[in-house]
Order: C-alpha cells, then structure tokens, then sequence
C-alpha cells in the first residue's frame, strides 16, 4: 500500500529565507581570515604543534591517539548528488558502463572497473585484469601481487583502481615490517609494531602489463580522484615525535628512491588546529608518470573531502565543551584549495561552520560558492542546516565567507538529516527520526536559499541518485511507526515541481523476514551502485543473513532493479544472480576437505560488483566472473573462475 502521507503544507515554510551573511563565525576558534604561512625550520615546525599534541606525549616523548577531529559519522551513512547527471550512464545501449561517481568528469577509484576491452579488479594485494574476447567469452591476463613488487617485508593491500588511455593505476597501502624512527617507538607503540606506512600508488603499462611506476607516500590514504590524466591523492602523516633527533616530516618515494621535501613547503593556517600532514599528492599522468605535492599543516584528520572540476575541498568537526551549559557543541573547518591551468593547486580560503557532514555528497561546488548541509545533535536538540559560502579576496588572500545560512525549517524536532543530493540550483534533502520528509531546497539566489516544500514518507534514503525526466531514486530503508527499521527500500520521486515533489507509483520495499536482515553496500558505498540507465536499471549487490533450525546463514546476490515510472510499482527486481553454483566449480567435491574449507567457499561466493560492456553484463565475486546476455533475458554466457 501506498505510503505516503501527504504532501506536507511547507509553503508556509518557503517563505523561510536564509540567514543574513552577517551572522557571526561558526566557529570563534578558526580565524577564516588567515591566509597561509610557511614554516621556516624543522624546529620552528615542532615548536607551533607541540601545544596541540602535549596532551598526547607518552612517557618518552612519542605521541598517540590524535584523533582529535571526527567524521562524526552515523551508523546509516548517508549519499547525496551533486552533478546534473552522475558519471555511468549514456544514451545507447552497447559501449561500457563506469563508476558512479558524484561529479561528472571527476573519476573515483574503486575495487572493479572496465574500459569495455578488459575487467580490472583488486582484492587484497592482487590486481587482476580479465581480457574481454567478443560476446561473453574472457580470459585472465594478468595476476599481480603487490608484495611482488616490493623487496622489503611488508604487509600490503589495493585500496582503489584507476584507468587511462595508457595506463591501470592502483593505490593502496603499504606498512612496512621496519620502523624509520627507532627501537624505542615499539615500547610506547605498539600499534607500530610493524613499522611505518606508506601509501602508494601503482602505474602499469596497459600494453605490456608491465609496472612502469610505483610512488610511495609515507601515512594513510584518505581519498582519491581522478581529472582527465590528473591523479590526486590525499593522505595524512602523523607526528609521532618531537624529539631533537627526530624529523617529523614526510617522506616520498619513486621506485624506491627517496625523496625528502623541503621544511620550507610545508604550509599552515594560523588560528585552526596543527597536529599532522595532510598531504595532497598530483600525479601527472598523461605523458610519463610525474609526482609534486602540496603539505600542509593542519587537523589530524579530514572527515570528509569534496573534489570537483574547480578545486578541493577538506571538511572535519569536531565537539567542544560550553562548560557555561555543560553541553557539546560541533564546530567545522573546511579548508579549500582550487586548480590551476597547469593542473597545480593554489589555496582557496578557510571557512567555519557548525554541525558535522557526513560524506561527500554533503557539500557542492557552484563557481565562487560552496554549499554544505550539516547536522547536529540528537532529539529534541537536533538542528540542521544549509550554509553557503563565497570564496572572495581578503587582505591576506582569498577567504569563504558565509553568504547565506538556513537553520531553521529544515526537519521536524528531532530529526536528523540522512542524505541529501546537490543537482545545480536545487538540493533535495532527507531527514528522519519516525518519518523521512523529502525537502527540496532552491538555490537559484545563493544569498537567499528557500525550502521550497516538503514530502512526507516512511522510512529514508540514505542515497539519493538523479533519474530521467527530473525523476530522483531513494535508496534507504523502510521504517515502522516507531521509527524501526524493518527492510531495504527504493523509492522513485517526481522532483519537477520544487513546490509538489510526489512520490512515484509505489515504492519497493524489501522487508525484513522473522529473525532474517538484509543489508547492502549500496546504502553507504554509492560506487557500489551499477548504473544502467540507457537499459533503464540499476543494480548491487544485496546480502541476505538470519537464523534458521540450521543455523546462521549469510549469502550475497547480485539484484538488476528494472525501472518504469509507468507502473503501479515503478522500480522492481528484473534479475537475481547468485554465484553459490560456482563453489563446486572452483572447488570440486572432496569428502576430506575441511569445513573451514567450505565456509570460506561460501564467503567467496558473496557477489561484490557488476559492470557492463556490449550489452554483455558481467557479476564478479572472489570466485569468478560470469557473463550475461543483457538483450536476451540475460541468458547466462560464460563462467570464469578464478584461479
């Protein structure tokens, strides 16, 4: 039965115009009008963060648990939009599909992706490329162990995948069985016991499927993207010392030779928190490989970071004590950095807000504005709001100064934002606490955003992706009256009318069966999403797991959902595919092998992806990959297993 309620009477609220610009700083402790400032020596560099790590400082002068900034992330981690039309689809069948990305033409690596000639796919620290042949048919080319291209003991796994016309690029990460900094490091930390990690990034040639490159970064990943032939990497590195005898600075690598960065480039922002390296790493790529970077100085971690075709964008929050009330509250720095020409960056300003954002799809880039959707809270002290900033020009160079703010209106008391979806002039966003309102949000006069109406609805998205014909597919979870979540649900929305978004036809609703749950990767992981909109669906992969008189049981198919607005039910399970028949392919019948043997059969047959390519779909699992006819049912064509 249909559930929504009703089209909520928001026109009242669409009158609600946004803030003043001149609301005062979000957050007093970040001086927005500081430009950058470089540091001058290793001593000068240990002198302005030991009084944000003092508090850290063991007994012999290592530091630990840092973590002083939070993604303040949720347990439902929640999508959002923001190109006019996500990357991965096209408008004929044939050709290949590509990885659902947030902005179109900014690339995002993944586990699996194709360029329709060949299947590329990391697990672990293996790399394996799968040879496409015509109709269905493939073949292993390649198999390629990371720790094959590494003499030193290490411990090693892919993280993303990249391709170009010339090249596969891997990232991923490598922690060292040594450590850099000495003995007395494994006494105060163990965590580091195996020593310091690196990132790196893997280039192979894709004619010869030979490495051509390996660079190596020393920290952690945070995230990646790709422009054009343009690879930006961004990590962090600790400070883990502030000894005489220690240099706390990063380390670079390519092809195992070091390369130690000048003092002097390490940059700063006077006034916001100085406890570690937030390192952007720029790999051209377009002729042979070639490595720059920018460091700088800044939080421990970044919870989130937005990339567009204009710039970068560095966003974390963290809780502060108004001792006045006893209460919380989350403050939020984002810092800015824009490209130039040359595909080098330039810093963009800093900006404060308050709240925290969840993921990516929080925040969007509009030319010399940037907006975000923050939520903080809990209950009945729940506020949720929209800033937008302009990047303008200031004494000491370019500041984001807020130039509008919403921060009323936008959810029930109580409720908390859970996804929302930038798409140029208009973002439509989720809130929950017992019923999920749709809000669409005009942002066609970036100094006077107006909530536009809302849609009242059970459950809620947690990933929101544009459809065809300003239609917008929710995908989330169906909730009771009390707020219980009680299954997986897809939702198709008319979004045309900004004034009356209405729910199309009825929504899928995958409930919950008696001590059974279902899960999928897709409600956090939107790359985890296959988009096949010129064939009219989308697909993932969907666990299924409960009790039984047996037993536990888990298992993973892949789903095809077909879409027609048309019908009474618009978005339904076209194909279900599971790979469990491949287990006694890849591991034939054996009255001596071990149970353990099977269980672990069983959880490589758990489907991670699909991708498409000359109307040929192809579901991979660790097992295999079989092949299917899209234009004949899906007809099953050829199965490859592993080796």
């Amino acid at each position: 039965m249909k559930k929504w309620l009703a089209v909520m009477s928001l026109l009242l609220v669409s009158t609600l115009a946004a803030c003043a610009s001149d609301n005062p700083p979000a957050d007093p402790g970040v001086n927005t009008a500081s430009g950058l400032s470089h540091v001058e020596s290793v001593d000068a560099l240990k002198t302005i963060v030991e009084p944000y790590l003092n508090e850290y400082r063991s007994t012999d002068g290592w530091f630990f648990s840092t973590r002083v900034f939070s993604t303040m992330a949720t347990p439902e981690v929640d999508m959002a939009m923001d190109a006019p039309e996500a990357e991965g689809t096209s408008t004929e069948t044939g050709g290949s599909s590509e990885t659902n990305v947030q902005i179109e033409g900014v690339d995002e690596g993944d586990i699996i992706k194709t360029d329709g000639e060949r299947i590329y796919r990391i697990q672990g620290n293996t790399l394996t490329v799968i040879e496409l042949l015509g109709d269905g048919a493939m073949e292993t080319v390649l198999s390629l162990s990371m720790d094959s291209e590494n003499e030193e003991p290490s411990y090693t796994y892919y993280q993303e995948l990249y391709l170009t016309d010339q090249y596969i690029v891997a990232t991923g990460q490598r922690q060292m069985m040594y450590s850099f900094i000495g003995d007395a490091m494994y006494r105060s930390l163990p965590v580091f016991e195996w020593g310091s990690p690196f990132s790196t990034v893997t280039i192979i040639d894709k004619t010869t499927l030979e490495v051509v490159d390996v660079f190596d970064i020393s920290g952690s990943i945070n995230t990646s993207r790709m422009i054009d032939d343009q690879l930006y990497v961004m990590s962090y590195h600790s400070i883990y010392s502030l000894e005489d005898d220690f240099n706390p600075l990063p380390v670079f690598k390519e092809n195992g030779e070091e390369i130690t960065p000048n003092v002097q480039d390490v940059s700063y922002i006077p006034g916001t928190p100085l406890e570690s390296f937030t390192i952007i790493t720029h790999i051209d790529l377009s002729g042979e490989p070639a490595m720059d970077h920018e460091i700088l100085l800044g939080a421990m971690s970044w919870g989130q970071v937005y990339v567009d075709l204009d710039g970068i964008y560095f966003a974390s929050s963290r809780y502060e004590l108004n001792e006045s009330t006893n209460d919380y509250s989350v403050y939020g720095e984002l810092i800015s950095y824009t490209f130039n020409d040359d595909n080098s960056l330039s810093f963009g300003g800093v900006g404060a807000y308050q709240g925290h954002i969840q993921n990516q799809f929080w925040m969007d880039g509009d030319d010399e504005f940037f907006r975000i959707v923050t939520s903080e809270g809990f209950g009945e002290s729940a506020i949720n709001r929209l800033y937008i900033f302009e990047r303008v020009v200031g004494e000491d160079g370019p500041i984001l100064t807020q130039a509008a703010l919403i921060d009323e209106g936008l959810g029930k008391p109580g409720e908390t934002i859970r996804s929302a979806r930038f798409n140029g002039d208009l973002v439509t966003v989720v809130t929950f606490e017992l019923t999920d309102p749709l809000y669409t949000i005009d942002l066609t006069d970036p100094y006077n955003p107006i909530i536009r109406a809302g849609l009242e609805i059970t459950g809620f998205s947690t990933y929101q992706h544009p459809w065809k014909n300003d239609t917008l597919i929710g995908i989330g979870y169906e909730a009771d009256e009390t707020g219980r979540t009680t299954g997986i649900k897809l939702t198709l929305f008319d979004i045309s009318d900004l004034d009356n978004p209405v729910e199309i036809g009825q929504p899928l609703v995958l409930l919950n069966q008696e001590n059974a749950w279902q899960y999928s990767e897709a409600l956090h992981n939107h790359k985890a999403i296959l988009i096949g909109e010129s064939y009219d669906f989308i697909g993932f992969a969907m666990g299924r797991s409960g009790y039984t008189d047996a037993g536990y049981y888990y298992s993973q198919d892949y789903l095809i959902f077909d879409i027609d607005p048309t019908r009474d039910v618009p978005i339904q399970i076209d194909q279900d595919f599971s790979h469990r028949d491949l287990i006694a392919l890849s591991s034939p019948s054996d009255p001596t092998r071990e149970d353990t043997d099977f269980i672990e059969s069983r959880i490589s047959s758990l489907i991670e992806r699909a991708v498409y390519s000359d109307d040929v779909l192809y579901v991979i699992s660790n097992l295999g990959v079989t092949s299917h006819d899209l234009m004949n049912d899906y007809t099953p064509i050829e199965t490859l297993i592993f080796d």
